[in-house]
């Protein structure tokens, strides 16, 4: 994955966040992003950038069952661009 697709799921998230009441689910993220990108995004590539967020202390995650339930966003996601 690309540091512009990166970038894109992180921008994702943080639209979403704004409507998700707290909680954000892995698959409401990924249908978000397969309908507006034009190209093909795997769900296992997905999780495995939520994961790395996660290491990065960015966002808060519960797995289970093969999904995540992102339930905590740094501010610091809004304000900053990627820089790994």
């Amino acid at each position: 994955m690309d540091r512009e697709e990166r970038q894109r799921i992180v921008d994702t998230i943080c639209e979403e966040w704004d409507n998700s009441k707290g909680m954000l689910e892995s698959d409401t993220l990924y249908e978000r992003l397969i309908k507006d990108w034009d190209h093909e995004l795997h769900r296992d590539a997905l999780l495995a950038f939520l994961d790395e967020l996660e290491e990065h202390n960015l966002i808060s995650q519960i797995r289970y069952l093969g999904k995540r339930r992102i339930h905590t966003v740094d501010p610091d996601l809004w304000e900053e661009p990627l820089h790994y």
